[in-house]
């Protein structure tokens, strides 16, 4: 079980910090954040590995994000 925080840039001029529970396996990222036909430039900030405790499996399981969204 792992905490990743990752940095997504858009081209439209906003900047999302994303904070994601998951497994090893890819993050699923929030789908309002992504939009067709647009870039963008993701890039990992930081990776932890977690101690398992119930309260973690249900994030790392549900793949609970932590979205925070600063207009440029």
């Amino acid at each position: 079980m792992y905490k990743t925080e990752w940095a997504l840039k858009s081209e439209l001029g906003y900047t999302a910090k994303i904070i994601c529970y998951h497994f090893r396996k890819h993050p699923r990222f929030a789908p309002y954040l992504l939009t067709e036909n647009e870039s963008y430039e993701i890039e990992m900030v930081w990776n932890s590995k977690l101690i398992n405790t119930p309260e973690i499996f249900l994030k790392c399981l549900f793949h609970k994000n932590t979205v925070i969204i600063k207009e440029n």
